[in-house]
């Protein structure tokens, strides 16, 4: 063992002799006291060593022990034993008899020094924390009787009784030092300690800001009571130091301390003495300043207040509650009629002066005094001196509660009397001009409401309440959304928040809500009532019924908008989506279906529907889908049979509506169908449903009966079209057929002339193969070329096959330029005949065509057979045919035939295009009618200008498809200069090239 406590020992001493038990100091007669048991029980036991341990942690130290002979126990010094640890920690009396025969204690220094026996008791503090032990040690063995025992523990019971005693005093010692602690921490008051010679020992921080100090000022020893106090309140300070000496106390008495920084300051102070000696002593000390502040201000009010009674501003007067006026100011006295002489007889009682009628008020008011001291201002009337009434506002004040003399200010009320009474006039005739204005407004027809500056209605006038059905207790305080279509609610709110915000007036178009439910579109303007600042504290606004005009507008958007689809589209089945949407969205209905006449089956089939894409109607859609109508049967069958639009409310009880239940599960209601009539005969049936039931409308039934006839019109102008379009690939094909008979010559040239090239090769190889030996080579050679030439003879035959045979438009792509070169030598036997000179500028890496190749040709074809005719009529000079292509900046193709003929009549160059129309006395006035309607049909335009200084050029355009063929070579970049003309000669081909 040690002279310390082992880790874990130390530790339950901390927690068992916690807080600050261990360093209470026990006062020197205890010490004394204490010293005296442990010397008497060392004496009565016969043993060398007699103490009281103390702990002290971490450690255990004799605190006090005997003066026996022998004792190795010294006060102060560590206890290295096992013993008293071990008492500490149990808790429990110990007896050692022996500590050698323990193993583990012999070996301690304590007991080998010859302490070897040991008696101990803890003891506590009555909260039960350890204070030490009480213990005695002999240097023999000792069986310590249960006798000893005893004594020990009643020498331990008187220990703890003194650590009692102490405790509750120490206790209450600190509560008072804390208590003076807290009281000089709250810093109420400032408070000092002082000593004799003026220093101050201790202040607080409300007596160190009272004077403008800091606790460096008190520490450095700078701050005294006598420097501190000014010459003239040095004499009050020896009397108060005399006093103190004599009674140990001096109670408050105001002075006044010099602050740090040489102003003044006034206190209270009252200052006590400690001790016997009073060498030290205590002062509480109050600053006044505020206190002083306040009684210079309540000094002012007083003027104030006289100056007030005295300015006579309005009456003022003193009285007792029994009701004489005691004093008065002239004011009053001028209110009353009387005078000061009156005053000073006592002639005015305030009781005297009140009419009988306003006694009752007076007596509340006195109640009233007595229980708060003040009586609130009420109205009331005194007589006057001459018995006239005056109307007066008065209140009044005690000065004290408990007594009966008090104040009453008194305020002449005639002025505000009349100005009252007038005011009542003209509020009279307010009210009067507003019932005036109200029935205006109500008799107005178009509704009209008011609202608040946050948009809540404070004013409907009867028109509003009648289209509504709603009462002024249902309409006032509500939104301007309460009636409002839940369509228009959103763009309505966004509309009000940006007027809220500008405070502009607005114009809307919105659809209110009728008292059947129904909904209406009305024209709203509102606008703003401002106050004398510009804030906005009314909205005022006006309705007018705006249905009959949007329905009109609608019918005409619609038939505007399904004549313009009609206008674009190229087929019904193209145009019927956009016409249901159209007619959907523009009339404002949900779901529309087209219904096609089966003429097999004799039945209504519909083969479209559309619906707004806010909603859902599957069911309705499947089953509409799978329905066919016969005649009479449902909407669409009764609008066959009928041929007339009809208007069905609401579908779900309708009795012949086999869809009405299904109808009913999705919401739908009003529907309305009308025909698509060609003549008097029904092409289909268009239907529409909304999710309103909406009252029939026979304006609308009119429109729909309209764009029936537009729609049955168009099928009707498309089939028109159509059998134009054949008539029109007849004649273009009776026009290539005619032409084909003009180039009989040509054509038969074209195809001798490789037949005669190939007989020429064929006597060649027979030559060849009569020589000895046949020349092979040669003939090889020689029926390659005939295979040549029955190529070149097939293909002029296929080309006017192709030109000849009766076959549909085709749309292909083709290289215009080979196209043309392809006309140019069908055309060579009238070149050379009529000795024209031709010429080509073809447009190299031009974009391709998109159309028919043989329509295009035959328009090239009838333009450089025209302009051979036409030259062929001249006399004299050149004839010339220049055919170019060129690329437009657009990417158009413009192809040009100039002619240097006699050219045509400038008035007649628009008619030249006109069917029947020609300047030939053999010709039929139909070829350049059939050109301009195959360039019509290929998007292009076909013109004639004249051309200089001679002739004519007739120019057609065809568009490119460029998008289609963006990997296609582009054109050349243009350099401004001319293309390379290409001289076609009169004879293509000599007839005996290739013959060998």
């Amino acid at each position: 063992m040690t002279g310390s406590i082992h880790r874990g020992m130390a530790s339950e001493l901390q927690d068992r002799g916690s807080s600050a038990a261990h360093s209470i100091a026990v006062p020197p007669e205890i010490v004394r006291k204490w010293q005296e048991f442990v010397d008497l029980l060392a004496e009565i036991m016969h043993v060398p060593s007699a103490s009281i341990m103390r702990v002290e942690p971490p450690h255990i130290k004799v605190f006090v022990s005997s003066t026996s002979k022998g004792n190795p126990c010294e006060p102060g010094a560590l206890d290295t034993g096992p013993y008293c640890e071990t008492v500490m920690k149990t808790g429990q009396p110990l007896l050692v008899p022996d500590a050698r025969e323990n193993e583990a204690w012999k070996l301690n220094p304590h007991v080998r020094q010859g302490m070897i026996s040991y008696l101990g008791v803890p003891i506590a503090w009555p909260d039960g924390r350890l204070f030490g032990t009480i213990c005695v040690r002999d240097n023999k063995r000792n069986e310590y009787s249960a006798a000893y025992l005893k004594l020990v523990l009643h020498f331990r019971d008187m220990l703890q009784a003194d650590l009692k005693s102490f405790a509750t005093l120490q206790g209450q010692l600190e509560q008072h030092e804390v208590k003076i602690r807290r009281l000089m921490d709250a810093n109420i008051i400032g408070i000092i300690i002082w000593d004799l010679e003026g220093r101050i020992l201790e202040a607080n921080d409300a007596f160190l800001r009272t004077g403008g100090y800091n606790r460096e000022d008190l520490i450095s020893g700078r701050l005294n009571r006598t420097d501190l106090t000014p010459p003239e309140w040095r004499e009050r300070d020896a009397r108060t130091d005399t006093e103190l000496k004599i009674n140990g106390a001096v109670q408050p008495f105001e002075k006044e301390y010099f602050r740090k920084d040489g102003g003044r300051v006034p206190v209270l102070i009252g200052l006590a003495a400690f001790g016997e000696q009073r060498d030290q002593g205590v002062a509480f000390v109050l600053d006044l300043t505020e206190r002083k502040r306040a009684e210079g201000a309540l000094r002012e009010r007083e003027a104030k207040i006289r100056r007030l009674v005295d300015a006579n501003i309005i009456g003022i007067f003193i009285t007792g509650l029994e009701g004489l006026v005691l004093e008065a100011n002239d004011a009053f006295l001028r209110l009353v009629g009387h005078d000061r002489e009156d005053l000073i007889s006592g002639r005015v009682r305030w009781t005297d002066l009140t009419p009988p009628e306003w006694r009752e008020h007076d007596k509340r008011a006195l109640r009233e005094l007595y229980s708060n001291t003040v009586a609130q201002p009420y109205e009331k009337e005194f007589f006057r001196k001459d018995g006239s009434r005056v109307s007066v506002l008065i209140g009044g004040a005690l000065f004290e509660k408990g007594r009966d003399e008090g104040v009453a200010f008194v305020l002449d009320l005639t002025e505000r009397k009349r100005g009252e009474d007038a005011l009542r006039e003209r509020e009279a005739q307010l009210a009067e001009a507003r019932r005036e204005l109200r029935q205006m407004i109500d008799t107005i027809p178009i509704p009209v409401a008011s609202y608040s500056a946050d948009a809540r209605r404070d004013f409907v006038n009867a028109a509003w309440k009648k289209y509504t059905g709603l009462s002024d207790e249902a309409a006032l305080g509500t939104k301007w959304s309460v009636v409002a279509h839940p369509d228009d609610v959103t763009t309505g709110e966004k509309m009000w928040r940006n007027a809220l915000a500008s405070g502009e007036p607005w114009h809307a178009e919105e659809r209110v809500r009728r008292a059947d439910g129904q909904y209406r579109w009305f024209a709203i303007d509102r606008v703003t009532a401002r106050d004398e600042n510009g804030k906005i504290i009314k909205w005022y606004g006006t309705a007018y019924d705006i249905e009959d005009r949007k329905r009109a507008e609608e019918r005409l958007r619609v038939q505007h908008t399904v004549a313009q689809i009609l206008t674009e589209a190229t087929t019904i089945e193209e145009a019927t989506p956009r016409i249901l949407w159209a007619m959907g969205e523009c009339l404002g209905w949900d779901v529309g279906a087209l219904w096609r006449l089966d003429r097999e089956a004799e039945a209504l089939r519909c083969v479209e529907l559309w619906h707004k894409a806010t909603i859902e109607v599957p069911e309705f859609e499947r089953v509409s889908r799978e329905f066919t109508f016969l005649p009479g049967l449902g909407l669409p069958g009764r609008v066959w049979s009928s041929l007339q639009p009809e208007y069905v409310p609401d579908v779900v009880p309708d009795e012949n509506f086999p869809r009405g239940p299904i109808a009913e599960r999705e919401g739908l209601h009003a529907a309305f169908g009308f025909p698509i009539l060609l003549g008097g005969e029904a092409l289909g049936v268009i239907e529409f449903f909304s999710r309103e039931i909406r009252q029939p409308d026979q304006e609308l039934l009119n429109t729909l009966a309209t764009i029936g006839s537009q729609i049955g019109q168009f099928i009707e102008r498309k089939r028109a079209e159509e059998a134009l379009r054949k008539v029109q690939m007849q004649l273009a094909h009776a026009n290539r057929v005619d032409t084909m008979g003009q180039l009989t010559a040509s054509i038969a040239h074209e195809v001798k002339q490789p037949i005669a090239t190939a007989r020429n090769n064929a006597r060649a190889a027979l030559n060849f193969l009569d020589k000895q030996p046949p020349d092979l080579g040669e003939v090889r050679e020689a029926l390659g070329c005939i295979v040549g030439d029955a190529d070149r003879a097939g293909g002029i035959i296929d080309r006017i096959r192709d030109h000849i045979k009766k076959a549909p438009p085709r749309n292909d792509c083709f290289d215009l330029n080979r196209a043309i070169d392809e006309v140019i030598e069908l055309a060579q036997s009238a070149i050379a005949e009529t000795g024209v000179s031709v010429k080509t500028r073809l447009r190299e890496r031009m974009y391709p065509i998109q159309g028919d190749r043989i329509q295009v040709q035959q328009v090239v074809l009838n333009l450089i057979l025209n302009a051979i005719e036409a030259m062929g009529s001249i006399e004299a000079g050149v004839r010339e045919l220049l055919i170019s292509t060129e690329q437009s900046r657009t990417n158009d193709i413009i192809v040009a035939v100039h002619d240097t003929g006699p050219g045509i009549d400038p008035e007649c160059l628009d008619r030249v295009f006109e069917a029947f129309y020609t300047t030939k006395s053999g010709g039929m006035g139909m070829g350049l009618s059939i050109c301009q309607t195959i360039i019509d049909a290929h998007g292009g335009r076909l013109w004639a200008e004249a051309n200089e200084p001679r002739g004519t050029v007739f120019q057609f355009t065809l568009p490119s498809p460029v998008k289609e063929f963006t990997n296609y070579p582009q054109s050349a970049p243009e350099t401004g200069e001319p293309h390379e003309d290409r001289l076609v000669a009169a004879s293509r081909r000599p007839a005996s090239e290739g013959s060998k």
